[in-house]
């Protein structure tokens, strides 16, 4: 007689059962790193162009800033006179009368304010220089002249992680000619 054997042997289970090598576990794990590095490295590339995107649209807007208030000041002093830098006893750019008090302007620091005070959102970690130069002429295209009817202000952000921008404006006092015949 013989005896029966059943299904339910436990060493004959175990057999059956499907499992993982360890060959094939770490072939998963190499797949899985490569799959990691391939994914980490376009993200770390992103963050820092949107950093440096960050940091150029400040300097842009600091530099916007700094033109636009150096236009809204009349070229020439009220005599008729041009003025190279501040004036005797203009020590802060709110006392500044006309565009050139503002040559050779510069400010550096890691928080800027408007000429109101309002504090300038500036991105973490970045301190940015901004000088200005003016320089006036006697026509839009000529060359630099003590004294003249134009001048041109160029601005000069200088972050200290990016590039640098550079804006230039020109202004006048000679009115616009426009034509009325319509």
């Amino acid at each position: 007689m013989g005896f029966a054997t059943s299904n339910t042997d436990p060493a004959r289970k175990h057999a059956a059962a499907p499992a993982f090598t360890l060959a094939e576990s770490l072939i998963a794990s190499v797949i899985l790193a490569v799959a990691a590095v391939a994914i980490v490295g376009p993200i770390m590339a992103s963050r820092q162009q949107t950093a440096a995107a960050d940091t150029n649209s400040a300097a842009l807007a600091l530099a916007r800033q700094l033109i636009e208030e150096i236009a809204a000041k009349p070229l020439m002093n009220p005599d008729g006179t041009t003025s190279w830098g501040p004036s005797a006893g203009q020590t802060s750019r709110s006392q500044y009368s006309n565009v050139g008090n503002y040559n050779g302007y510069v400010d550096v620091s890691a928080s800027m304010t408007m000429l109101n005070g309002t504090a300038v959102n500036l991105p973490a970690g970045a301190t940015y220089s901004r000088t200005v130069a003016v320089e006036y002429r006697s026509s839009p295209a000529g060359s630099a002249v003590v004294s003249g009817d134009y001048a041109m202000v160029t601005v000069t952000v200088n972050p200290s992680n990016g590039p640098s921008v550079r804006l230039s404006q020109l202004l006048t006092r000679v009115p616009l000619k426009r034509n009325t015949n319509s």
